[in-house]
């Protein structure tokens, strides 16, 4: 149940931290310049590529894209959806060079500068909004640090729930330093979060201080309905929801409120609750991307939830397939992943040594990379041992199973068990849950 809420929370803070919902088509200026080292008077810069993208599932769509004249200037409109966190990537010669965080805003100027081939070292953007984010980073690769400390057991208990106070505090301070930025929201979501389970009084009086945005009625549906589940139970929990969806003069607090009903009516385990309100969620709406994610939802309700056969998949291997049927009798981890995400690079470790035990009891780890290229997966490869069934590049595409399974992030993983019923999923790069699922299964006799 709090698994659940946790991954909730996880995701709508992730949307929150890139854009506003249901937003408008508003429009930023982009400019800046980038040259070439040690390049004579009369280098020629022209034909570097820059573009600003955001993902859209698996999918990229890109938002800004302009190309440097003779002295590297460029300069353009880019055109975004609001306010939010997007991705800035340098091409040259169809090689990719550099990406980065970039911030746009309605109407806001951005400029960026650069020199190859140090872009890692020179790259710069400026804006109020950037300034913003990246004191925002700062800040929250020194909380990340802590973190670590905190989970190696260097931090006692009582240290680390006082740290989670300090912190709230710090990130919530970004309210008086740079205030109506992207960087303070994003900050104030984060500020909010920490005190979830730590500090209740205190995290219902800073979303209580909230504007009174999409940004804000979000933080209230997750952080306060949480609250209310954890503390009083699914009926006050729905009635919180009910009553912010009342009190919120947002056009889109009916659909974030019925979402976040449904989200709870999972988290409780009543699917069948949960599909008769998305069935109605997905009548009531008539935008197609309301209807699409209810469509989604029941699709998942009916297929993919706990206590599911596993549908049916085949996935073709170097040499051989893995399926459904071949996997019968036999307890296995699936996971689609991206060989680059520098995330599962560090899990990776983790699941070595989890899955040598794993494999003692008789169980099957299988990896499938979405990636494509052959050179990423040589790369992963090279310097970690290959100690499981991992796919091929392309293999995921051709397998047509990102659309059985709705893979539309990664990690995903789905744990089944020996009569091909689904355990679990999982939609969350942190391993504390499979670990402790899979401990009690290597602990149970003939898992």
């Amino acid at each position: 149940m709090s698994r659940f809420l946790l991954m909730t929370a996880v995701l709508m803070v992730g949307a929150i931290a890139c854009t506003r919902p249901d937003p408008l088509p508003t429009t930023t200026l982009v400019s800046g310049t980038i040259t070439v080292d040690n390049a004579d008077a009369q280098a020629d810069f022209s034909g570097i590529q820059v573009r600003v993208f955001t993902q859209v599932g698996l999918g990229i769509d890109t938002l800004f894209s302009a190309e440097t004249d003779l002295d590297g200037r460029f300069s353009g409109i880019a055109r975004i959806p609001a306010t939010g966190l997007y991705e800035l990537a340098v091409f040259r010669n169809g090689r990719l060079l550099h990406v980065s965080d970039v911030v746009l805003a309605p109407y806001d100027t951005v400029t960026i500068s650069g020199t190859i081939p140090r872009l890692a070292e020179t790259f710069r953007v400026e804006s109020p909004q950037n300034l913003a984010w990246a004191t925002y980073k700062r800040l929250d690769r020194q909380f990340e640090r802590l973190m670590v400390l905190a989970q190696t057991g260097l931090l006692t208990a009582d240290s680390t729930l006082a740290l989670m106070v300090q912190w709230s505090d710090l990130f919530w301070s970004m309210n008086d330093k740079h205030p109506t930025t992207f960087a303070a929201q994003a900050a104030s979501v984060q500020a909010v979060q920490l005190l979830n389970g730590v500090d209740d009084t205190r995290m219902m009086d800073r979303l209580a201080a909230l504007p009174d945005d999409s940004i804000g009625l979000e933080a209230e549906l997750v952080f306060g309905g949480d609250y209310h589940f954890r503390t009083t139970g699914l009926d006050k929990a729905l009635a919180y929801v009910d009553s912010v969806r009342r009190a919120a003069d947002l056009p889109l607090a009916d659909r974030r409120a019925g979402r976040r009903r449904i989200e709870l009516l999972i988290a409780e385990g009543d699917a069948a609750r949960a599909t008769d309100e998305t069935r109605a969620y997905r009548a009531a709406q008539h935008q197609p991307a309301e209807q699409a994610w209810a469509e989604n939802l029941l699709y998942e309700l009916e297929n993919l939830i706990p206590g599911k056969p596993m549908p049916a998949f085949t996935i073709p291997m170097i040499t051989d397939s893995i399926s459904t049927e071949t996997l019968r009798g036999t307890t296995y981890l699936i996971e689609f992943v991206s060989l680059r995400d520098r995330d599962y690079q560090q899990n990776h470790p983790r699941l070595v040594r989890l899955h040598q035990r794993a494999r003692a009891a008789g169980m099957v780890f299988i990896t499938v990379p979405i990636d494509l290229e052959m050179a990423v997966y040589d790369g992963f490869f090279t310097e970690r041992p290959l100690t499981w069934p991992v796919a091929p590049p392309g293999a995921f595409d051709r397998s047509g199973i990102g659309r059985t399974l709705r893979v539309d992030r990664v990690p995903t993983r789905f744990l089944v068990g020996r009569d091909g019923i689904i355990l679990d999923r999982y939609l969350t790069t942190d391993l504390d849950e499979l670990v402790a699922d899979l401990d009690l299964l290597i602990q149970a006799p003939n898992p």
